[in-house]
């Protein structure tokens, strides 16, 4: 009994004297640091560790990586794989329990994100409205009138977009400017990047003796980045265009839109005309 008592005390011993196991970053100058790997985002993998919290490695300065637990990876095509990371050749990973075993190493620059948020399968709302007035008093008096409106639903392949727009003028209280324009676009993205569109844009103008201008558009764009302050696409197409003009006067076009065309979107309050 007292011997067993004594392999049972050493075997404590020895297990309570093992390190706890944890997750390893290898860096190219040949440091490695232990921790939990939390994520990888953008150009930084976060890693909890026990001596400074959370910390952020800059992902260039990585060359392997080896997980306890598994992790998400998504890749650089948006391909999805679970598993554990293992040690790898530098400037790979290797992920274990995966499909991707058969396929061998991975390298490092492919990895997009480590445990990416959930994919969003609704809707994401977004819009802005705004309202410009422009007044000016003395010799000549000038009011200006703005308001616009638009309203966006976005989902990971479809985006709908609506709005409106509005302008008045007046000069000494004889109007100058009134025009208003109404739009609907519908984007279809079948890459990440890539889109094809088909628009409807709807414009009066009572100085322009413009009853009505209809223009519908189909085309291709490409999306070079979006987030809720920029928006920046380049688009190409064909658009039909009818204007019925005062008077009687109608004119039906074909018009190619510009590739050269593009639009930076910056979703702040324009001022009215003149302002």
């Amino acid at each position: 009994m007292k011997a067993l008592l004594r392999v049972l005390g050493v075997l404590g011993v020895f297990s309570f004297g093992l390190p706890a196991l944890a997750d390893e970053v290898y860096l190219v100058n040949g440091d490695r640091v232990s921790g939990t790997v939390v994520k990888k985002a953008g150009d930084t993998l976060t890693l909890k560790t026990d001596f400074a919290g959370e910390i952020g490695i800059a992902w260039d300065k990585v060359i392997s990586v080896v997980t306890e637990a598994p992790v998400v990876v998504q890749l650089d095509d948006e391909s999805l794989l679970k598993g554990t990371l293992t040690r790898a050749s530098d400037g790979t990973v290797s992920i274990a329990g995966s499909e991707l075993v058969q396929a061998g190493q991975v390298p490092v620059a492919r990895v997009a994100l480590i445990n990416p948020p959930a994919p969003q399968n609704g809707v994401k709302l977004s819009g802005r409205a705004n309202v410009g007035v422009y007044l000016a008093k003395g010799n000549t008096d000038k009011e200006s009138y703005h308001g616009d409106i638009e309203s966006v639903a976005r989902t990971k392949q479809n985006r709908f977009t609506a709005g409106a727009i509005y302008n008045q003028a007046l000069d000494d209280g004889t109007e100058s400017e009134n025009n208003a324009t109404a739009y609907l676009k519908y984007d279809h993205f079948f890459t990440k990047k890539w889109y094809s569109y088909a628009n409807a844009v709807l414009f009066k103008d009572d100085f322009a003796d413009l009853n009505l201008r209809t223009s519908l558009g189909l085309g291709a764009g490409y999306q070079f980045f979006e987030s809720d302050l920029t928006n920046l696409s380049l688009e190409g197409g064909l658009s039909y265009v009818n204007e019925d003009f005062a008077g009687g006067a109608l004119v039906t076009q074909l018009r190619p839109f510009p590739v050269s065309e593009a639009a930076a979107v910056l979703p702040l309050p324009r001022g009215p005309a003149g302002a």
